[in-house]
């Protein structure tokens, strides 16, 4: 990268930086006047860090996954036993909520793990071509950004997965299959990338990799509890259930264009059937998952048809992207991952335009508020009072679904039409498709 290069790619990052730095003091504005946060963060305001919380809770009762009905695997209990441990001693408490307000110390660590996990993930390989200021520049962005945010207000345990991805995206070898399967037993969706080896023909890394994560899961499970087993119907279960979220929960960070049939179907299913334009809202519900399942489909025959034309960290980047447009259950923090594939993506005929869907999906557009609802008075944590919530659509929901969409398929497209040239003359001496 010439001098020129340099300085433009550092001031691109600086203004990202900037735009991150202003919409935390818009927030921080907001919740001085309101006493909670606005949209994105989800309008159950007594639920602040209660994904955390409630995970503590259960990992010392023994009903995880015959009483609560757990979809997270055994390991995520065991790490936070551990934690439990540490921070809890002996005491008991009646449920999560009471752990919360017992300690603060915990509350501090969800938001302090949260920044030290991004941190680790810049100290990766992955960003060995960008300079220290460069480096501090995509932390604040990163960490800034609203599905960071949004991941932290919740204290969802996917934050522990950024290393480890970093991890898979940077690394070769041993160390990347091991990674992969301690991700599948933090987040069962990444069992997908179980398919890259698999379509390379891999078949030594693909066992390795089975074989790990199933170990993982047995010896963990077999640690934790005698019934947990019982997640395997619970995750079954629970991707099969259309009635799990609210339609405002689903559009509060949408990732993919599921939300917005599944936000139509509760409308239906809660007595709706045309909207103002007349439009059979079942039906449009109906189109919108088929173009989802469609681009799914699409990305299933781009990857089977890259198998040896695309070095193995480009296809896990592709998959990435594949796993962020599953569906709403999945959730739309997932998109946390996205920067850490942006070093991939540069080998991409089109990398800019999907490096751009990138920055824009992580950008502050919430800021941009299209419609607003005043919701009953209802419990808030952070204020302890009972109060009317101000619930919010904003730009971000409704960008950020479609963008996601044109993500998926575009590289899809890229990949199909790559697929279709003769050997070798779509990649240049760097590795990337050629323009």
């Amino acid at each position: 990268m010439n001098s020129a290069n340099r300085i433009s790619v550092t001031l691109v990052l600086i203004f990202l930086a900037t735009a991150q730095v202003l919409s935390l003091l818009y927030y921080y504005g907001y919740f001085s006047v309101h006493g909670y946060l606005p949209s994105p963060f989800v309008y159950d305001k007594s639920d602040t860090f209660m994904d955390f919380f409630h995970v503590l809770y259960w990992s010392a009762d023994s009903g995880r996954y015959s009483v609560w009905g757990s979809v997270y695997p055994p390991l995520n209990f065991l790490l936070m036993r551990l934690v439990g441990l540490i921070s809890l001693g002996s005491n008991s408490f009646m449920d999560g909520f009471e752990i919360r307000d017992y300690s603060f110390a915990l509350r501090i660590f969800v938001v302090a793990s949260s920044l030290f996990l991004v941190a680790l993930t810049m100290i990766s390989r992955l960003w060995k071509d960008l300079t220290a200021a460069d480096r501090v520049a995509v932390f604040l962005f990163y960490a800034l950004s609203a599905p960071l945010l949004f991941a932290t207000e919740r204290g969802n345990i996917i934050l522990l997965c950024l290393p480890l991805l970093a991890g898979v995206m940077a690394s070769c070898g041993i160390r990347r299959l091991i990674f992969i399967a301690i991700l599948i037993n933090l987040k069962p969706y990444f069992a997908l990338l179980l398919l890259t080896p698999l379509v390379a023909g891999r078949w030594q890394d693909f066992l390795f990799i089975a074989m790990c994560a199933g170990v993982i899961f047995v010896v963990s499970g077999l640690l934790l509890d005698p019934d947990f087993l019982y997640f395997l119907p619970n995750i079954l279960s629970f991707g099969q259930n259309d009635m799990v979220f609210s339609g405002r929960e689903v559009l509060a960070l949408p990732a993919t264009i599921a939300a917005f049939a599944y936000a139509l179907a509760v409308a239906v299913r809660d007595g709706a059937s045309l909207g103002q334009s007349g439009l059979d809202l079942a039906a449009v519900s109906t189109v919108i998952n088929n173009a989802n399942l469609a681009a799914l489909v699409m990305s299933m025959a781009a990857l089977l048809s890259a198998r040896n034309r695309l070095p193995q960290t480009q296809l896990f980047a592709f998959q990435i992207v594949m796993i962020c447009n599953l569906g709403v259950w999945v959730g739309g923090y997932s998109l946390i991952f996205y920067p850490l594939i942006v070093p991939s993506l540069l080998y991409f005929r089109l990398r800019w335009v999907y490096i751009a869907s990138i920055m824009i999906l992580l950008s502050p557009l919430d800021l941009v508020v299209l419609w607003r609802d005043i919701l009953p008075d209802r419990p808030v944590y952070s204020t302890g009072a009972i109060a009317p919530i101000e619930y919010q659509l904003t730009l971000g929901t409704l960008l950020r679904p479609p963008l996601n969409f044109i993500l998926i398929v575009s590289i899809s497209l890229e990949i199909l039409v790559r697929s279709w040239l003769p050997r070798g003359s779509g990649v240049n001496r760097q590795g990337a498709m050629a323009v």
